[in-house]
């Protein structure tokens, strides 16, 4: 983690290939669907790529810290896509 937190792109790749699955998973166990479990993983990770140096050791594992920033979009996810359905059901309303 150090050198993540240091910028390094190849220590940040082999922290991907570690963890893109395990945040999938917890990803599709929120949004119920590929695509936007795949939109939550991405924004996640490019999420922890640009705070990665606000990560502190002492509050918990970067696991951790990286499933709970997975979590927390997949939830945005979610809402974001709620919300647009909302918008597209008045939409037809007001067409009606």
């Amino acid at each position: 983690m150090r050198q993540v937190k240091a910028g390094s792109v190849a220590a940040f790749e082999e922290f991907y290939e570690h963890y893109r699955d395990r945040a999938y998973r917890v990803a599709r166990s929120v949004c119920h669907d590929q695509g936007h479990a795949e939109d939550a993983v991405q924004e996640a990770f490019l999420s922890i790529w640009r705070s990665r140096a606000t990560y502190k050791p002492q509050r918990g594992t970067f696991a951790a810290w990286l499933l709970t920033a997975v979590r927390c979009r997949a939830i945005d996810v979610v809402r974001r896509e709620q919300k647009h359905a909302r918008r597209r059901a008045g939409a037809h309303t007001l067409d009606a």
